[in-house]
């Protein structure tokens, strides 16, 4: 999804549950080549870097953290990669977010 403006950005933040459901594909198990939720975490790649507060919309999502660790647990090289940049991201904005990572089993 090309989504690197701000204003396209912000209108696909303003729909209900957008980025619930993009972090939703994200915490799915991989299947088959992936491309799915790779599409998906660089989907929410692009929203950070064209629209700031797209970060704290993300961070105040339950399963946020837990979807991106996923990714970065079970995704595709790329996906790995998109995954990283957007938690570091991430990490900037919340405090919770590093609090929550600091605490992730294994």
């Amino acid at each position: 999804l090309a989504c690197n403006s701000e204003t396209v950005s912000r209108e696909i933040c303003n729909v209900h549950g957008s980025l619930g459901v993009l972090l939703t594909i994200c915490d799915e198990p991989p299947t088959g080549t992936d491309e799915v939720r790779s599409a998906a975490v660089k989907t929410l790649v692009n929203l950070v870097d064209a629209f700031l507060e797209s970060k704290e919309l993300i961070c105040q999502l339950a399963l946020a953290l837990r979807a991106v660790v996923n990714m970065i647990q079970n995704g595709t090289a790329a996906a790995k990669g998109n995954s990283c940049y957007l938690l570091a991201n991430l990490l900037e904005l919340s405090m919770k977010v590093v609090e929550d990572t600091v605490n992730i089993p294994g």
